[in-house]
Order: C-alpha cells, then structure tokens, then sequence
C-alpha cells in the first residue's frame, strides 16, 4: 500500500490524525522535499522533530528521487506499506498526481490523506476564493533563461476580473547548468525566491511586453507567513520602491460594478449576490450609492486625502457608532489614526481646518474637547 499524506503548511503538528495513523502503519517513511518545505525546512532539528512525533525514521527525498528514482520505493509499496509524506495537499503539485497514477497503473493500492494547502490558505489575505484565475509559478530568472509564459495567464486573469495566485521558485539540491553539461553534477546551494524578486522579474516582462499584465498599476498580497503561526500577508504596489499599500486590482473594481448592474436586473452572479438581488427586488433601493461607493473604492487606489465631501467616509463613522463603546469619539479617533499611519486619512481637510483639529492630533490619537465636537457633528451628519 502507498500513502500519500498531506502534511499541512506548518510544522511537524499540522498533521492530521488520519495522516499520522497512517504513518505510523507503515514500514518506510519517505518525504518529498523540493517542490515545498515546512517551515523549518531541512534542518536537523526540524526532521528530528518529525521523527520523534511520527515515531519512524524519514527518508528525505529531492526531485531526482522522486522523478527518477520513483520505482524503488513504488516497487517496496507491493508488498509492504510505504508512506510518502507532500507538503500541503498531495494533489498541490503535478508532481504527486503523476506519482499516485503512476502506482495505480502498476496495481498498487494508494489511500491519499489530505490535508491544508497554500490554494485554500491564501483566503486569509481577504481575498475571496472564488474570485481567483489561474495559478501561476514564477521561476527564478538565470542570465540565459527568462521565461514569461506566466505573464498571459496574469493577463486573462486581470481581463475576468479575477486575482492570480503567484507561487514562488525554490530550488533545493538543484544541479548547476555548468555541472550538467560536464556529466558530472554538482548542486547549488538552496534558494528561496523572495517576494522582492518576484516583483522585479514582473516588472522586467512588463517592460519588455507592455500588455498591462503585471505593471506599476497592478497591486498584491504578499503572504510569505502562511505557514506560522503569525501571518505575515501584506498588499503592496508593484513598483520597486513597494510602498503604498493595497490589494484590489482596478479591474476587478470594473468586475464588481458589472455585478452591481446585473444584481439590480435580477441576474445574481453567486448565493451572495443573489441575497442582495433579493433586497432589491423587495425594496425601494437605488443602484445610485452602490456605483458612488466603488467610484469611491476607485479614487482611494490613488488618493491618501480629500479636501471636500467625497465618498466612504459615512461608512467610517457608522462603523464607530455601532461600536457599542461609550466613549465614541475615543473609538473613531483610534480608527482614523490608525489608518492614517498606513497611508490613508479619511477626514476631510476643509473640515479638520475648521475645526480647527491639527493633523498631528489624529496621527497621535490625541482626544480633545474640539475631536468631540467634531466627532458628534460627523456622526450626527452620517
């Protein structure tokens, strides 16, 4: 019998029980370590880690075990249990989809164990599953290679409305092109592609091809922390620089304000829209606020202030006064503070001027009698 059991994103504990049952059945353990790593990688400690968990010894295999050597333990899984571990799902990766076909075709049983993947986990940028294209790999560039066969499929996505998942290269006891073409392999040491990097090999085919596949105007998320416990995702602004932050595409604002229409023709694209196609057919709404609010999405992808009354700022101040707190104006204060010290103020100059409330009192969170006063017309207002 051959297991094939998903391990999660983590840590040797990110297993599940079905999983580590199974392992622990088995007479031979090995683990798939060059399309993904766990989050200690390959150190000693981390495989000592999985070993004492697992209660088996680990045979750590890389791309040339697996692709070229796959019959040695295929041909132990006739006759005995053979447990070979994926990081993530073992269907995240081609690699272990052609391994399980090729055991079934040589009459060997195979029970796959699943278990999280990077495709499911990156819901936790706030990006809705659903709404996601095609998933791309970027490899690393080298001075003779550089692919862009990733750029079209970004493209299509961008056209749909729709985001892109970007998985990045590593390369873990990967031979040198020198060394292959003496005969005589000699393996670089390990890379792990950086988000930095990703971004400038974007850009590079950007500049070369100019389509709007991935420019200055694209935004994304960068979760290079999926797999610990603190998550690190963070939206920013291709350029180099990497400094604004924000994850909506303006073409899925497009993508969206279709949506609207079609909702108030009572032509639901999904379950949620069809609650609010539902609402509007009941009720007396006007499609008017929703176009005012994405315009408002629109112009806050370019804009860290507003002079004069625009839009989205009433959405602010009610989240404030649904807040249940009994000091409101503390409560507002800290949530324009705080998004002023990641780029966006949503208070109206004019207004702060006549208030006579400095920029400095909102970046510091400081209360005063004048934020009161302010606050309660605000809200009063909204």
């Amino acid at each position: 019998m051959l297991y094939v059991v998903g391990l999660g994103l983590g840590n040797e504990k990110d297993v599940t029980v079905k999983g580590l049952e199974a392992i622990r059945s088995c007479d031979k353990v090995y683990m798939e370590a060059y399309t993904s790593l766990l989050s200690f990688g390959l150190s000693p400690d981390g495989i000592s880690s999985l070993e004492k968990l697992y209660e088996k010894q680990i045979i750590v295999s890389d791309r040339e075990m697996v692709e070229e050597k796959a019959d040695i333990f295929l041909e132990e899984a006739r006759s005995s249990d053979v447990a070979f571990l994926v990081v993530g799902d073992p269907f995240g990766a081609t690699t272990h989809g052609d391994l399980i076909v090729r055991a079934r075709n040589l009459g060997i049983n195979v029970r796959v164990v699943h278990n999280a993947s990077v495709m499911n986990a990156v819901g936790v940028c706030g990006l809705q599953l659903y709404r996601y294209g095609e998933t791309i790999s970027i490899p690393f560039f080298t001075k003779t290679w550089r692919p862009d066969s990733f750029y079209e499929k970004i493209k299509q996505n961008r056209s749909l409305g729709l985001h892109t998942l970007c998985l990045l290269d590593i390369r873990v006891k990967e031979p040198s092109l020198e060394s292959l073409c003496r005969g005589r392999k000699v393996y670089e040491p390990p890379r792990f592609m950086t988000v930095n990097t990703a971004i400038e090999q974007l850009l590079e085919v950007e500049k070369i091809r100019g389509e709007g596949g991935g420019g200055s105007s694209s935004r994304s998320t960068a979760n290079p922390g999926l797999s610990s416990e603190e998550k690190h995702g963070v939206g920013k602004q291709m350029t180099s620089s990497m400094i604004q932050v924000m994850c909506v595409a303006p073409a899925a604002l497009g993508s969206w304000e279709a949506r609207f229409e079609d909702i108030f023709q009572d032509d639901p694209f999904d379950m949620l829209d069809a609650a609010l196609s539902d609402t509007v057919t009941r009720f007396p709404i006007d499609i008017q606020p929703f176009k005012d609010m994405m315009e408002g999405m629109r112009m806050d992808l370019t804009k860290s202030r507003y002079r004069d009354l625009r839009r989205a700022i009433s959405v602010l101040l009610l989240c404030c006064w649904d807040s249940g707190s009994d000091d409101r104006s503390s409560d507002c204060l800290l949530t324009f503070s705080g998004t002023a010290r990641k780029g966006k103020l949503y208070l109206l100059q004019d207004e702060l001027v006549q208030a006579r409330i400095p920029d400095d009192d909102v970046f510091s969170g400081r209360v005063t009698n004048k934020w009161r006063d302010f606050t309660k017309s605000q809200i009063k207002r909204a």
